[in-house]
């Protein structure tokens, strides 16, 4: 969750249609961003304002022009019809940047994590409550009510599978979802499109119950990880724990989850090479003169 703030500068360069004005002020909105998630005092604030500028400074110099490469080279898949695999190297290469930042970030989010306190602590982990909460009434069935004799209906301990109208509503709430991502690329999907969606998620193994306990786990090793920085003898050991909780949170120590996350990785290559197969010559124009315009602003960003 920490490293989400760090990352900004790379999540919203890739996405923001103002970046010539938004870049600069990036680190800003990470910062007010894990201020939600964790209350900072008025030192470490400044320190991590700090840490940030530095993080967008080296994101400028060494970061800016490999991205915009990217793009260069997506306006020609935008223009012609790629393969699934296609896309899949594609998303590997942006899964490549995206680890370099983290690395790089890594002393900052020691340097973080080792001044919380206690009640800072209890903060994040209320925080990542409040986020698991969310993600259960979005995707999953209500908790099982309660007679008024305070027995549950549902057996308590069992994972019955949800019932259709929550499977739907979860399927509705994921459409939604990456139609407006699409249509920040394409314009409006056409109806050849939002159907190939809808079946796309309707065929999805999209595991909502294991996903849910793959975050809950990342909660706990976050929490965990932050108490043996916090012991930790000196601030390059501390880095070293940050960089192996890093390297969990891509590579997870749950057995059979890294297949089930490389298995949803490989649903969205098929699905937006699916979305871009049945894309209008309009939409491929668009999304050729939406990449156009994020390289050349990021070229700017870099020669300035």
């Amino acid at each position: 969750m920490i490293r989400a703030a760090l990352l900004a500068a790379v999540a919203l360069a890739a996405a923001c249609s103002m970046l010539s004005l938004g870049y600069k002020h990036l680190p800003d909105v990470a910062s007010l961003w894990l201020q939600r998630q964790v209350p900072l005092d008025s030192t470490q604030q400044l320190t991590l304002e700090q840490d940030l500028g530095q993080l967008l400074a080296w994101h400028r110099q060494h970061q800016l022009l490999p991205t915009a490469d990217l793009l260069r080279r997506w306006q020609g898949l935008a223009a012609a019809e790629p393969s699934a695999d296609a896309l899949c190297q594609e998303f590997d290469a942006v899964r490549a940047l995206l680890l370099t930042v983290s690395d790089q970030a890594a002393p900052a989010l020691a340097r973080l994590a080792r001044g919380l306190d206690p009640r800072q602590l209890q903060a994040l982990a209320s925080t990542q409550r409040e986020r698991h909460a969310e993600f259960r009434e979005a995707h999953l069935s209500p908790p099982p009510r309660r007679t008024w004799l305070g027995s549950a209906q549902a057996q308590e301990g069992t994972s019955a599978a949800p019932p259709a109208s929550s499977t739907t509503a979860s399927q509705k709430r994921r459409l939604d979802d990456a139609s407006d991502r699409y249509a920040r690329l394409y314009g409006r999907l056409n109806g050849a499109q939002q159907a190939a969606l809808r079946q796309a998620m309707a065929q999805s193994a999209f595991d909502a119950p294991r996903l849910l306990a793959e975050r809950e786990r990342r909660t706990q090793d976050l929490l965990a990880s932050i108490a043996a920085i916090q012991a930790s003898a000196s601030e390059a050991h501390a880095t070293q724990l940050v960089r192996g909780w890093l390297h969990r949170l891509q590579h997870s120590p749950t057995p059979g989850y890294p297949a089930h996350a490389q298995q949803l990785t490989r649903e969205a290559c098929e699905q937006l090479a699916t979305v871009h197969r049945l894309a209008t010559l309009e939409q491929r124009q668009r999304a050729v003169s939406t990449l156009a315009g994020y390289e050349r602003e990021l070229r700017q960003l870099a020669s300035r």
